[in-house]
């Protein structure tokens, strides 16, 4: 034991380590990609439902890369103003998904009448 550096980090520790710093190189890769596509230029050709996806999801993502970084420093998000984001987040959500399900249930009418 003592001073041995290897001995002091419990293995499933320097795992979780080399696992975040992955996943967060992963991250950093997709979410680049995510964002080149997401310009005014590509926005503006898109139809509402998908701009509206579009724009929540880049939302999601800040809302929830700041979440992740205020955890990291010790800050107890439930209790920081960070949640009433993360509420409006989900009424945003909610009201997507009901578009969603009608633009759905519409398209199945009109391919069954065919």
């Amino acid at each position: 034991m003592g001073n041995d550096s290897n001995e002091a980090i419990p293995e499933s520790v320097k795992f979780a380590v080399e696992m975040t710093s992955r996943n967060i190189d992963e991250l950093k890769l997709n979410l680049e990609k995510f964002l080149i596509c997401c310009d005014n230029e590509t926005l503006s050709r898109m139809g509402p439902l998908e701009r509206a996806q579009a724009l929540y999801l880049i939302a999601q993502i800040a809302t929830n890369l700041l979440a992740l970084r205020l955890k990291c420093r010790g800050v107890d998000i439930r209790i920081h103003p960070i949640k009433k984001e993360f509420e409006r987040l989900c009424l945003y959500e909610e009201k997507l998904q009901h578009w969603m399900d009608l633009e759905a249930k519409h398209y199945y009418e009109f391919a069954s009448r065919e």
